[in-house]
């Protein structure tokens, strides 16, 4: 099971076998594996100078659907860390301020 690590950090002793996953979730994982081994491949690409460092994906659906797995395992495949964000702790009333806690997570 995935379990918080310090600073909002999961990880996952599970493996993609173990999750039942749809075919169509399976192809989407599938293609940020190939992005992100495209990406470190070192061939260029006409929009290489617009990549940030790290990797960012959106994970959506209803609670216990396996998205904290997937992306702890993900994670774990690519050899990169994960970082869960709540976004009940993020979405905000006020003006802008939505905008300023979604720009510090991606940065973070």
């Amino acid at each position: 099971m995935s379990r918080p690590v310090p600073g909002g950090f999961i990880e996952s002793d599970l493996k993609l076998n173990d999750l039942v996953l749809t075919e169509e979730v399976l192809k989407s994982y599938e293609a940020i594996r190939h992005w992100w081994h495209f990406r470190k491949s070192g061939e260029r690409s006409p929009f290489q100078w617009r990549l940030k460092k790290g990797l960012r994906v959106i994970f959506h659906g209803s609670p216990g659907t396996g998205k904290t797995e997937t992306a702890a395992i993900l994670g774990r495949e690519l050899g990169i860390q994960v970082y869960q964000a709540n976004l009940s702790q993020i979405v905000s009333g006020y003006t802008g301020e939505t905008e300023k806690n979604l720009f510090r997570v991606f940065e973070e």
